[in-house]
């Protein structure tokens, strides 16, 4: 299916379609879609049902794997999603589509970690599932628009942990960080600080997972917000 194929209207919203179709002929594609995967039943229907209302193309799909096809069908789209079902997301998302979709994550709690794994992961959108709807079509609207919107004490814990890092580190670690930034390999840090190369990737893989991030890109992103890069 090419990304020209347009969305089939149903029922009393032109964009609502819990069931998603889509045309075979060739049509105008949408702007926009919000594509909930992995949610059934009553909750599902009345989500999609209430974003349309509000003025969001929406549909729903059972599963991740016919996400692929869904998102050919609009130039962006936001994929809501259970937290844990992300992996399954990112996986059945074409390579070439990925920078026209963004996540906003269904949580499991209200914990500020939860937050914080979720914004780890790229999502643009964070609220719990248990959430009143309003709260839901709040988030997600904005999310739409590349807006995060966090509670207050989310935003406060986030900022006492980002605070918290940055008076852990050496100013040796900082200086690390910001030469990886700067372009310089890890065999440059290594002769610079009388460390084998092998020595030197385990004392950075310490100090990625102290910043909360798995790998060196992730990092120093983490880095980069907590102010840590001079």
């Amino acid at each position: 299916m090419s990304a020209t194929e347009g969305f089939v209207a149903s029922g009393n919203h032109p964009y609502h379609q819990c069931r998603t179709q889509f045309q075979t002929r060739p049509g105008p594609g949408l702007a926009d879609l919000v594509v909930i995967v992995g949610l059934s039943g009553m909750y599902a229907h009345g989500l999609c049902t209430a974003l349309a209302e509000s003025g969001l193309p929406c549909c729903c799909v059972p599963a991740a794997g016919e996400l692929s096809q869904v998102v050919e069908a609009a130039d962006s789209v936001l994929v809501v999603v259970p937290q844990e079902l992300v992996g399954d997301i990112v996986a059945q998302v074409p390579r070439g589509r990925r920078p026209a979709v963004r996540l906003a994550l269904l949580l499991a709690d209200r914990d500020p970690r939860s937050y914080a794994r979720a914004l780890h992961l790229g999502a643009v959108g964070l609220v719990p599932l248990e959430s009143e709807l309003p709260d839901l079509i709040h988030v997600l609207s904005s999310a739409q628009r590349n807006r995060t919107v966090l509670p207050v004490d989310v935003v406060r814990a986030l900022a006492r942990s980002v605070s918290a890092v940055g008076t852990e580190l050496s100013e040796a670690e900082r200086a690390w960080l910001t030469e990886l930034a700067g372009g310089r390999t890890v065999g440059d840090l290594a002769r610079r600080s009388s460390y084998s190369e092998r020595e030197m990737y385990r004392v950075l893989a310490r100090l990625y997972r102290r910043l909360g991030a798995t790998n060196r890109a992730a990092a120093l992103i983490a880095a980069q917000r907590a102010g840590l890069l001079t």
